[in-house]
């Protein structure tokens, strides 16, 4: 049984405040990263002459939701209550209703 920790009222607007300042910095760091990956990856196809025309698929869009389904798949660890749950606030996030199959 986890026990909650009570916190003075300073110290929690204090986390309160501190927090987002960590996620944004790891959310820019992570977005660099995926930035810096397509290009390396762009870098070493074309090294071995590898190129293409309509569509590069290391590009910056499916790095980035194969960093999401890595973290999902994670987070919930094959407990599927937990996975509905993520998914459906994800998807009243983008306002739209999840129904299950």
């Amino acid at each position: 049984m986890i026990m909650e920790q009570q916190f003075s009222e300073a110290d929690e607007a204090y986390m309160t405040k501190k927090i987002p300042q960590y996620i944004d910095a790891l959310v820019e760091k992570i977005n660099d990263k995926i930035i810096e990956t397509e290009t390396t990856a762009s870098w070493d196809f074309v090294s071995r002459g590898i190129t293409f025309n309509h569509h590069f698929p290391a590009n910056a869009d499916f790095l980035t939701i194969s960093v999401v389904e890595t973290l999902f798949h994670k987070l919930h660890a094959g407990d599927k209550d937990l996975a509905e749950l993520m998914l459906t606030m994800m998807g009243k996030q983008a306002g739209i209703e999840l129904k299950r199959c």
